[in-house]
């Protein structure tokens, strides 16, 4: 493969974020002329904000037990009195977010501590639910494809689809296709390809494997001239990777 500039999937989420300079209208409008679901870009920002919520909440959470930990240590190093054992007040363990230095000064070392507890459960439960929303987020973030260009005429499906030029004389019809001749000359075997790969599975034999060659090394050439860089890739792509490049919600059962 060659490695140029391209436009990745998904679409970055900073698109969504209209309060950071995001454009999700623009989002919109490539979903309409796309005919595809133009909510979907409303369920993403709303799910976004509601990670963007946990995510502050979380952080606070860490911050206040961070807090309350301080308050514990600096007792603990003036030896100062421990005080009642009693419970939490409930108006306190009620109001987790709503805690501060002047109602940590009111409890006791024992009180701390088990407020202290409430703040880790607190903030397990908080970053679980941050992930889940994360990953419906970005689920529904890979499910819109990347922005359809304005040069680019809006049409359902191929029947639609608008001619901008043509090559040759489109009234003469080819006796033999591409298959028919790579047959001819035995360059191909696709009964036996699509035994081992399946459906459009072949084998290239004899010429045609010098000519698939010969055309490699043509565009090589064709295109290193040009400025780009010849890479030889891996075989295989994680799942992670493989999501950056294309919808894999359209192709769930196709991949292996």
């Amino acid at each position: 493969s060659l490695s140029l500039s391209l436009s990745i999937m998904p679409l970055d989420i900073e698109l969504f974020r209209a309060d950071k300079g995001g454009n999700p209208d623009l989002v919109r409008e490539s979903q309409r002329r796309r005919h595809k679901d133009v909510g979907i870009v409303d369920e993403v920002i709303e799910a976004d904000a509601q990670w963007r919520r946990l995510v502050s909440q979380t952080d606070d959470l860490r911050r206040l037990n961070n807090l309350v930990s301080g308050v514990v240590g600096a007792r603990m190093k003036a030896r100062a009195d421990q005080g009642t054992t009693d419970p939490v007040p409930d108006e306190v363990l009620s109001n987790l977010l709503g805690g501060s230095a002047e109602v940590f000064e009111t409890l006791s070392v024992h009180q701390l501590r088990a407020l202290s507890q409430a703040y880790k459960a607190e903030i397990a439960k908080k970053d679980a639910e941050r992930d889940e929303v994360l990953k419906l987020r970005d689920t529904k973030l890979n499910s819109i494809g990347n922005i359809v260009h304005e040069s680019a005429v809006p049409s359902k499906n191929e029947d639609d689809n608008l001619v901008l030029r043509t090559f040759g004389d489109l009234s003469k019809r080819a006796e033999f296709n591409h298959v028919d001749l790579l047959e001819a000359i035995g360059g191909m075997d696709i009964k036996k390809g699509s035994h081992v790969a399946g459906n459009r599975g072949y084998f290239l034999r004899g010429a045609a494997v010098s000519l698939q060659l010969a055309l490699i090394n043509y565009a090589m050439s064709f295109l290193s001239e040009r400025g780009f860089n010849p890479m030889y890739t891996p075989f295989f792509m994680r799942q992670q990777c493989m999501g950056q490049v294309a919808q894999l919600e359209q192709f769930d059962e196709e991949l292996y």
